[in-house]
């Protein structure tokens, strides 16, 4: 007869083909789950939820409630965020706008950013009562939804109802009324509309803007990290053209000065063989003597040859 070995765990496992998995528990519902998107998806959510990466702590786990994760959520709309976490056949095409709607809520709540940015493109196409996509844009911070459901308000020939005035606030629908009289006419562009808006609602769309921004997908922040580094970029070139162009001056200030330090030995050179010639007495070459000739009653070898001849004839 074999026998058998305790199980034993293994001295390592293959993170690409070792799932780990993660119970969670919402109303009564339990959902048992690979935590690997979980972990890719939000770092928050599984900060949140200690959702730590750590396959030896699932290895011959047999009880499957334990460490179940408990979630206060509805489990219709949970059911809708996981058809779009873990998709299988296009699920997701199948959700209507009410679970699209708990997609961008849950994802919202809990920082899936991408999974957030597939729901507002999915109810950005479908069209919505003004009132309703405006109060989606403040509930689930869409500047987008925000401005182009006011700006529908204020273009469109129909006047604004009583419901929707009670939809989106009496205050806000005695403003879009204002810019409804002052952009009537057909001469104002797009933009002088939206600055229009822009500054009549200015409180709400810097709120949601200061929210919105913390909601990057993968492609926005990989495209602001590569304006970040490509500003880096440019600084770091200005920097090393400035520091350059700071060491050129010096070398010119350099060569400058040697120039004027020579110049201004030559000129200390200069005065000083001024003064050399001044102050010492001039030497000149003594003057050779002429042959002294011959004198009355003198010698006539003092003469030379040829007065000895002439006097010679004389005779």
């Amino acid at each position: 007869m074999t026998q058998t070995s305790p199980t034993s765990p293994p001295s390592m496992f293959d993170k690409k083909h070792y799932w780990d998995f993660v119970t969670f528990s919402v109303q009564g519902c339990l959902f048992r789950l690979p935590k690997h998107r979980f972990v890719e998806e939000s770092e928050l959510f599984c900060k949140q939820y200690d959702l730590d990466f750590n396959m030896e702590k699932e290895y011959g786990l047999e009880d499957q409630q334990l460490d179940v994760v408990k979630l206060d959520v509805d489990v219709e709309d949970f059911r809708a965020f996981l058809t779009v976490l873990y998709p299988r056949n296009g699920d997701d095409a199948s959700l209507n706008l009410d679970q699209w709607r708990a997609v961008l809520r849950l994802s919202t709540k809990w920082f899936f950013n991408d999974i957030r940015g597939q729901a507002i493109m999915k109810i950005d196409v479908i069209d919505l009562p003004l009132p309703e996509r405006i109060a989606l844009a403040k509930d689930h911070q869409v500047s987008s939804w925000l401005l182009a459901g006011y700006r529908q308000l204020v273009v469109r020939k129909k006047a604004i109802t009583v419901e929707e005035a009670e939809k989106i606030d009496l205050r806000k629908a005695i403003l879009v009324c204002e810019l409804r009289e002052r952009f009537k006419e057909p001469y104002f562009s797009d933009s002088d509309i939206e600055d229009g808006i822009l500054a009549a609602f200015n409180t709400d769309f810097n709120k949601i803007r200061e929210t919105e921004v913390k909601y990057p997908t993968k492609k926005e922040k990989k495209a602001m990290e590569a304006k970040e580094a490509e500003t880096r970029e440019d600084e770091e070139a200005k920097a090393l053209m400035e520091e350059e162009e700071i060491m050129r001056q010096e070398a010119i200030q350099r060569y400058d000065s040697q120039l004027e330090e020579q110049r201004l030995n030559l000129v200390r050179l200069e005065r000083e063989k001024e003064q050399v010639l001044l102050n010492e007495p001039l030497y000149l070459a003594a003057p050779t003597a002429p042959t002294p000739l011959a004198t009355a009653g003198g010698s006539d070898d003092v003469e030379g040859p040829n007065l000895k001849k002439k006097k010679g004839k004389r005779k």
